[in-house]
């Protein structure tokens, strides 16, 4: 979690000139979400599920992912204007969301795209209910944690549908990983290549699941109900496309992971308070 002030070396000049950067890249992006808004039609299409129910897979695929785009870009907005004001006054903030498109794990997209609400989640419900360190106690905590999620982003059905499939997910990677680590010694039998695109074909229908549930999110029951519906009764070939696709998604993301994690090595981590891993 954040923790208050802290007084800050840079002189006025230096803060002046980051927060023009700041804003400035917050402009930009509020530009280009508008503009593009002319073009691609995430909120109006929202409006109309039944033109949306008669758009093919590649449409319907394409138009859920740029809701997802979209969404991103809106808190980029959001939080990069205020985040930018609040770093100018030396408060500290989290960092800003990151991107959808290199996210491919239920529990990454938790910890990265609001950092604040993790932080909170984690402080102040996942680690006070945790009272034992078992699958089931992790399993408990984790579930206080959406029922407060799903509270606190309003008691309607869609909501609901969000929350509950977050859950599940966030819950079947954490059981995966369980029994990686319990079966290590045979998972061990493949070289590290072949290990990777194990857990990345593991993750694909996972991933899939992940964007339908975001789908519920961004645009309401009846276009989430589309989405759900044609993934499990498309066509057998624009299933095997989706998939390796989404198969295509995991590895790129992992390697971003990698890549970021090697970059990360060299910088130094910032101090605070380490709550370990987490189920959520």
């Amino acid at each position: 979690m954040l923790q208050s002030h802290n007084k800050s070396t840079v002189n006025l000049r230096t803060r002046l000139l980051i927060l023009a950067k700041d804003l400035l890249r917050v402009a930009w992006w509020c530009l280009f979400t508008h503009l593009s808004l002319y073009f691609l039609y995430a909120s109006a299409f929202s409006l109309n599920p039944k033109l949306v129910k008669k758009f093919n897979s590649w449409a319907l695929y394409g138009y859920g992912y740029w809701m997802g785009q979209f969404f991103h870009l809106k808190y980029v907005v959001f939080y990069g204007f205020s985040t930018s004001i609040a770093k100018f006054e030396n408060v500290p903030v989290p960092p800003l969301p990151k991107c959808i498109g290199r996210i491919h794990l239920y529990s990454d997209m938790w910890k990265y795209f609001d950092r604040g609400l993790h932080s909170f989640l984690v402080k102040y419900i996942y680690v006070p209910t945790l009272t034992e360190k078992s699958f089931i106690g992790k399993t408990l905590s984790s579930f206080l944690c959406f029922v407060f999620v799903y509270i606190w982003h309003g008691v309607q059905e869609f909501i609901l549908v969000w929350a509950i499939l977050n859950f599940i997910g966030v819950t079947m990677e954490s059981g995966f990983k369980s029994l990686c680590l319990h079966y290590e010694h045979v998972i061990k039998i493949l070289n590290s290549r072949w290990q990777r695109r194990f857990v990345c074909l593991l993750a694909s229908p996972l991933l899939a699941v992940s964007c339908v549930s975001n789908f519920y999110f961004f645009a309401g029951m009846n276009i989430g109900n589309i989405f759900a519906d044609r993934l499990f009764n498309d066509s057998l070939w624009n299933e095997a496309v989706l998939f390796f696709m989404l198969y295509c998604c995991c590895q790129v993301s992992t390697e971003i992971n990698i890549w970021e994690k090697s970059f990360m090595k060299t910088l130094r981590k910032p101090s605070g308070r380490n709550y370990g891993k987490t189920h959520l």
